[in-house]
């Protein structure tokens, strides 16, 4: 096992539940034969620090022997996992029924090692892992042709046959699943459409990308695919009722499917982010709560069962959820009352969040706070995402919040600072690639509201929102009105 970073190691240690570590404790000292385990005691140091520390080890563990020490580690905490999760995720026991096949081939027990194999299909089948399934068949057929096994020429035949099947159904599923990614890396790479062009550029290469495909012969999976290619492919165009109908296909395609359902929970709560995201731009109040019920409902019920990972993506798509909510039904002040579990949970797991999810969380954030009237604590939220060190955040969350930021201060009667405010905000939206109307006319708005005075506020403030909402009507202009919600702003002020 090449891992001997501690870092690394203390990282997945952290990660274990109880329950595994004391799985991981049992499976070692079955290990040693009651003798005296250096990794087990490494293991012991690591957990009980809270923050890694290195040089603590060098105390009880000598220092050359640490980097071949962490390795094996590193290896036999993921021994001890594997052979606890194999209960749980009927892949590992497929893959292990296979490896179980090839040491009896290897020993000569052909019949045995067929009678496996066997077994190890009916289980990739019922998951209908066709991967699985075709290395099952190869191998089967490898047997057949090399021994004497009596099975009869009807079984090699039909072994050739389901290999034929297998590979066609192999082949729609990868190239569904090369849909998925490449319409979803055009928006990873370039957004949501800026114009005409780059919508008609969108689409001659969906054109290119798409595959030849009979909806009626795709697997539960395949249409999964399909129908994340469909979303993202639409959400990228603004195109919301599209996205909202191929979302709610791909939430009842395993709401009917409970098995699937159960297989991979991480896609369905996924098509469940999808369909709150449409209904959300669609400015549907009542169909959202719905839709949320029904998402909080399963989480509820099958929190238990979730593994770390599908904890942590409950965790953001329902508080995401939940905070859309408020912004959406414009019930600020109560979305301030789910803000303490949500940074809860950030803290929970901030080292295993990717650092712009927890930036879209602050954004969020800071806009419950702007416009439940308290701006101060808002510049607080939109400082940690204007602030930022990071390369790759996605651009759009940068011009909302450098536009956030101009509105929670002039709340804060922050007039005096405003010349030099807009300044820094231009500055830094001059560094990003997008460039939108809103993005050029509200810094030139604020620059010019400051010196107004108070009697004649009213009439500036009744004009802008006039051409705001000329401005709210351009397609391309849309997605911004309603994540920084500036009507209600506005309206407010007039």
């Amino acid at each position: 096992m090449p891992i001997s970073k501690t870092d690394q190691i203390f990282a997945l240690i952290k990660s274990l539940s109880t329950a595994e570590k004391r799985h991981f404790r049992i499976y070692a000292q079955r290990q040693s034969d009651g003798g005296d385990l250096l990794y087990l005691k490494l293991f012991d140091l690591l957990d009980k620090q809270k923050t890694l520390d290195e040089r603590k080890l060098f105390v009880k563990i000598p220092k050359p022997k640490l980097p071949n020490l962490k390795r094996h580690l590193y290896s036999q905490i993921l021994i001890s996992l594997r052979l606890l999760q194999r209960k749980h995720q009927q892949a590992i026991q497929v893959r292990e029924y296979i490896d179980f096949a090839h040491i009896l081939y290897g020993k000569g027990l052909y019949h045995q090692s067929l009678k496996i194999l066997a077994r190890a299909d009916k289980v990739a089948l019922k998951i209908a892992d066709d991967v699985l399934r075709l290395q099952i068949v190869e191998f089967a057929k490898v047997i057949e042709s090399r021994h004497i096994t009596r099975s009869g020429s009807p079984q090699v035949v039909s072994l050739a046959e389901e290999t034929r099947t297998l590979l066609r159904r192999i082949n729609t599923n990868l190239n569904l699943s090369n849909l998925r990614l490449e319409t979803h890396g055009w928006y990873i790479t370039k957004g949501h459409v800026r114009s005409d062009a780059e919508a008609d550029d969108l689409r001659q290469y969906w054109e290119e990308i798409h595959p030849e495909i009979n909806m009626d012969n795709l697997n539960t999976v395949d249409k999964a695919y399909y129908y994340q290619a469909r979303v993202w492919y639409h959400f990228t165009l603004y195109e919301w009722q599209e996205v909202l109908d191929y979302a709610q296909l791909w939430v009842s395609l395993f709401k009917v499917q409970t098995a699937d359902a159960n297989r991979d929970t991480n896609i369905l709560m996924r098509g469940y982010h999808y369909l709150l995201t449409a209904h959300f731009n669609l400015g549907h109040v009542q169909e959202y709560g719905v839709i949320l019920q029904e998402l909080e409902d399963y989480r509820h019920q099958h929190y238990r069962r979730f593994n770390k990972n599908t904890q942590i993506i409950s965790f953001l798509y329902v508080h995401n959820g939940r905070l859309n909510k408020y912004i959406l039904s414009r019930q600020y002040a109560r979305g301030l009352e789910v803000v303490p579990s949500t940074l809860a949970r950030i803290r929970r797991y901030r080292d295993l969040l990717d650092d712009h999810r927890i930036l879209v969380f602050y954004f969020k954030i800071a806009i419950l706070y702007i416009m439940a009237q308290r701006p101060e604590d808002a510049i607080t939220y939109l400082r940690k995402i204007t602030h930022t060190e990071l390369i790759n955040l996605r651009e759009d969350l940068q011009v909302y919040a450098r536009l956030a930021f101009l509105m929670a201060h002039y709340d804060a009667g922050n007039d005096d600072l405003m010349a030099y405010l807009v300044q820094e905000v231009r500055v830094g939206l001059s560094k990003l690639s997008q460039e939108s109307v809103l993005q050029i006319e509200l810094p030139d708005f604020f620059a010019k509201i400051a010196s107004v005075p108070l009697t004649e506020r009213k009439t500036t403030f009744r004009r802008f929102y006039d051409r705001m909402r000329v401005l709210g009507e351009d397609l391309y202009e849309k997605r911004a009105f309603l994540y920084l919600d500036i009507f209600t702003w506005l309206e407010r002020k007039i």
